[in-house]
């Protein structure tokens, strides 16, 4: 048997119909779509070229661990010439000769207070030529017969043999890149 629902009760169902209705059409409100710009694309700031440190630094980790082998120009052992031959042929795309003797008479005479990255820096040790490439002021990239392919110091063993600096790098093309 039904029984007729009191006037309160009918509003009572009224007033928490028209609620959930109301709720619906608020939070529908929220997923209802909206005009939305699209978000302004920036094309990306242009990469910076490698330094040249960079660069021979990139080497070094390259050739770091190969021994020492004279007349060498491989991984399987590599000598001065032959490092600065490969380094400067694959880094730069400068096609050194492949002797120190013949690496000394290329490029423009550099005074040691002017050494920039990439410079050829020759030594006398020993009674013999030797040669590296500058990383920066101060340290150099070389194939050592001790201790194969390293990074040496220029304020240390090597500083007192340096006898010559050569700028072989074109400076239009490492402007910016060289450092100072």
């Amino acid at each position: 048997m039904n029984t007729p629902l009191s006037t309160s009760a009918r509003l009572f169902q009224a007033t928490m119909g028209a609620m959930i209705l109301a709720v619906f059409l608020v939070m529908g409100q929220g997923c209802a779509p909206k005009a939305v710009s699209p978000p302004e694309v920036q094309p990306p700031a242009p990469t910076p070229p490698p330094s040249v440190s960079d660069i021979i630094m990139e080497q070094y980790e390259k050739w770091k661990g190969v021994s020492y082998r004279f007349g060498g120009t491989s991984r399987a052992g590599v000598d001065c010439s032959g490092l600065m031959f490969v380094v400067f042929r694959d880094a730069f795309e400068i096609d050194l000769p492949r002797t120190s003797i013949e690496q000394s008479r290329v490029g423009q005479p550099v005074p040691r207070e002017a050494i920039r990255p990439g410079d050829l820096l020759f030594f006398s040790d020993r009674k013999t030529d030797h040669i590296g490439v500058a990383v920066d002021g101060k340290r150099f990239l070389q194939a050592s017969t001790s201790v194969g392919v390293t990074i040496s110091d220029l304020d240390t063993y090597w500083g007192v043999r340096l006898t010559r600096v050569s700028r072989v790098l074109d400076e239009t093309k490492y402007a910016g890149v060289t450092g100072p």
